[in-house]
């Protein structure tokens, strides 16, 4: 049901050709913005049950409830090289050859930021403890140095309930400078400007056709690109 919805909204087709748009703060407001909102908050229904820790429970990592700057992490299904965690014992999981693989999510509690472009100087705390608590965890549970963790967010999100992925750096997925931004950079620019997010360009990748992608065309051909 999860893939089902998300493939909705978000194509995964990967013979459609991909494509990029540089989306200013305007063709954000009228293109990207309807296009979040046309989206049914059932789609990220499986988010919230993981959350509540209604499901996948047995992947959870680390759970701070505080409705603010509170996040859950766990290991993510696209780690498919993972120890079972209903069977393997989790002091078998350090050092684990699958680290190479290693793939992690981290979910905010707070449902109000939707995606990069919501973040503002006043959830430093909450991404700085991700970035943190997220380094330890892959340290102490599966041994993996901080110098091979990549920690980044997509834009746009493949779900838009705001969350960070936790990889090797040898795992190459999802990881192209049009669609990675690295957490650290994000945490760096906000303590330089609060409202930086508000006011950049960024570029997105999709699929060519993808709703965002029409709905990015049709703004600019209607002279709101901005």
């Amino acid at each position: 049901a999860r893939a089902k919805l998300l493939a909705k909204h978000v194509s995964r087709n990967t013979a459609q050709a991909p494509v990029v748009h540089r989306e200013t703060p305007r063709s954000y407001e009228v293109a990207h913005v309807p296009y979040m909102r046309s989206i049914p908050e059932s789609a990220i229904g499986w988010v919230y049950k993981i959350l509540a820790k209604e499901k996948e429970v047995e992947r959870l990592l680390y759970d701070d409830p505080d409705p603010n700057d509170g996040f859950l992490l766990n290991t993510d299904p696209k780690w498919t090289t993972h120890p079972d965690p209903k069977t393997t014992p989790r002091s078998e999981w350090l050092g684990h050859a699958s680290v190479r693989d290693l793939y992690c999510l981290g979910l905010c509690h707070r449902r109000d930021i939707r995606s990069l472009r919501d973040l503002r100087a006043e959830h430093l705390p909450l991404l700085r403890a991700m970035a943190a608590k997220g380094r330890e965890l892959m340290r102490q549970t599966y041994g993996l140095a901080d110098e091979s963790l990549r920690i980044f967010v997509h834009s746009p999100p493949q779900f838009y309930h705001f969350h960070v992925h936790f990889t090797n750096v040898s795992v190459d997925v999802g990881v192209s400078t049009e669609r990675a931004h690295l957490l650290d950079d994000i945490i760096e620019n906000l303590e330089k400007d609060p409202e930086h997010y508000a006011k950049c360009c960024i570029t997105c990748r999709m699929g060519e056709r993808d709703e965002l992608w029409r709905r990015y065309r049709e703004a600019k051909a209607a002279g709101g690109q901005g």
